[in-house]
This record gives structure tokens, C-alpha cells and sequence, in this order.
């Protein structure tokens, strides 16, 4: 807490250090990140005349002009079923707000009649055929493969992907030139923020409480994390958790938009698994194939994930 009511006051994105705080007391500095866009094809877009969507109404019907055009709308892969929770944890903020899943998770409540509606709209997109066929039996690499074999129009992961679509060299250049990517589109009648984003925080760096050189330590992870902050992403490809002056960096335009985009965020939302104790992460991933799968109903999701909360394990 005290570093961070120094030199490095506001200098992480928004949302980034409550990974690391209990009870409202921070205790390490995360120095990596990742969010989580929806990549397009910005070719596929606009054969059928169609711009990235800021309303998810607008969302839905780019899904129905695909389908209507016999393009596969969205790439997934939920037998890997952390990738499926990206589409509910997204439809869960739009609709209650960037702090409704880290107070169900820290309450070990699931009630919130917004994380239902998450739960409904979540099957909603799989009943107006959103995602490529067969997705709860494909991994995360066989749906990865749809989008970038140009067979799928949208794909929504992690910024790990940013480097295939800008820096890659075993990636066509005519490929990377066809990829963009959008902010999840705002709810009517929601509570989210589209500048809201899904992902978490990487390593972080924490000093000892019983540490003979506490004071030299904490100058040190003052020091590490500004620098790194300037070095990683042009020198690694990796994005840090503190914001990133642009104007100085060389970088692809992708990579440009990303970090503006993180410089401007108004939190980001912790994947929910990893908010969880193991078993408890462990049944969301299986409620959330369910879900997806229609085996259960929105309320039964809720109720369960509850449940698995509450254990405690």
C-alpha cells in the first residue's frame, strides 16, 4: 500500500491491484496483464457492410447476417471451458456492473438477478447458433484454428494473441492485416462500462515482511516495475500492469490500441476461476459447459455456483 501512494500513485491500470489486496490492503504490484478483446476479421466485416458493434444489439445482428450468410459468427472453444467463461463473465459486467462477480465471490453468493440474466443471455447466443458447431467439444486450439484459417468472423481471447495478428512472423502479413478488435458492446438498461475489460494480472512481485532488507526491497520493486513497465511490451511482447506512455513507444498499431485502450480502462474484471478456491473454479468451469450445453437452466447455474462457493474449498 505505501508504494503505491507514491511514485507509482495512479500509474496502474485500473482494476489491476485488487489481485493482490485482502481486505482492501494490497500486498504485491502486478507487473503483467492481459485482457480479453473480440478479435475480427475486418474483411469478413466488410463483405456484408458491417462495423464493429458498441450495442449488443448491434452485436446480435452481426451474428444473424453471418449466419444468414452461412459464416460462422464466433470461434470457441469450451471444452476448454475458461474460454466459455470470458462470453459470461462479459454479459455478467455488462449487465451488473464491474463489481457484481468480485462481490458474489467474496459474499459466496450467486443471487444477483444479473448474474442469471448472464446465465439466460449466455444461452441465448448458443440458441441463435453464435458459435461454430460442435464448440463444447472443441479445445481452445481447434477454435483458434476457425479464425485463423478465416472461417470464423470473431474469436475473443486473451491479448497472448496480440503477436499473431501483428508480430508473428510465421503469420502471413495479408492475414495480420485483416485483424482488429472491438470492446465488448454495452447492454441497454445495463450497469456495465464498455471500457470495462475481462483479464487478469500475470506475476507480481511481493517483499517479505520478515525481510532483513525490507526498505531496500520495497526501492527495488519501485524501481523494477516503473522500468518494466517502459521495457516489456517492445522488448518481450508483454504488456505490464501499469499504463503505458504511447507516444514513446514503437510498437504495431494493434499493440498501440490495445495499451490506449488499457490506459483509458475503467477495471478490469478478474477472471472469476481465478477469484475461486480450486474446487470452486473447478465446478464453474463444469457448470459453465452445462450451460452452454442446455443442460441446466440459468437459475440451476447460479444456484450450484453458489453452492460451490459456499464449501469453501
Amino acid at each position: 500500500d505505501d508504494l503505491l501512494q507514491g511514485d507509482l500513485k495512479d500509474k496502474f491500470v485500473a482494476g489491476t491491484t485488487e489481485a493482490y489486496a485482502v481486505d482492501g490492503k494490497t500486498y504485491a504490484l502486478p507487473v503483467e496483464l492481459n485482457i480479453v478483446p473480440v478479435y475480427y476479421n475486418k474483411e469478413i466485416f466488410a463483405k456484408y457492410n458491417l462495423q464493429p458493434p458498441k450495442t449488443y444489439e448491434e452485436f446480435k445482428n452481426i451474428i444473424k447476417t453471418m449466419n444468414d450468410n452461412k459464416v460462422t459468427p464466433i470461434a470457441l472453444g469450451s471444452k476448454d471451458a475458461w474460454t466459455g467463461s470470458f462470453w459470461y463473465m462479459y454479459l455478467a459486467d455488462r449487465l451488473g456492473g464491474p463489481d457484481v462477480q468480485d462481490q458474489a465471490v467474496a459474499s459466496s453468493t450467486f443471487s444477483d438477478p444479473s448474474l442469471i440474466q448472464a446465465a439466460k443471455e449466455a444461452q441465448d447466443l448458443v440458441k441463435s447458433n453464435a458459435f461454430v458447431k460442435g464448440f463444447n467439444g472443441l479445445s481452445n486450439d481447434e477454435a483458434k484454428s476457425e479464425f485463423m484459417n478465416e472461417k470464423a468472423a470473431m474469436y475473443a481471447m486473451g491479448t497472448w494473441e496480440v503477436p499473431n495478428y501483428t508480430t508473428n512472423p510465421d503469420i502471413p502479413q495479408e492475414f495480420k492485416d485483416k485483424i482488429g478488435f472491438f470492446k465488448f458492446p454495452t447492454i441497454e438498461g445495463g450497469k456495465g462500462n464498455i471500457n470495462d475489460w475481462v483479464g487478469g494480472v500475470g506475476v507480481g512481485m511481493f517483499v517479505s515482511e520478515n525481510s532483513k532488507v525490507k526498505e531496500d526491497a520495497k526501492k527495488f520493486v519501485n524501481y523494477f516495475v516503473k522500468r518494466w513497465g517502459e521495457l516489456s511490451v517492445v522488448d518481450a511482447g508483454i504488456i505490464p500492469g501499469t499504463k503505458v506512455d504511447t507516444s514513446s513507444v514503437k510498437l504495431p498499431q494493434m499493440f498501440i490500441d490495445v495499451l490506449n485502450e488499457l490506459n483509458n480502462a475503467s477495471k478490469v474484471i478478474l477472471y472469476l476461476d481465478v477469484q475461486m478456491k480450486p474446487g470452486a473454479a473447478e465446478e464453474h468451469y463444469n457448470l459453465i459447459q452445462a450451460l452452454l450445453g442446455n443442460a441446466i437452466t440459468p437459475e440451476e447455474f447460479a444456484k450450484k455456483q453458489e453452492e460451490a462457493l459456499k464449501t469453501g474449498k
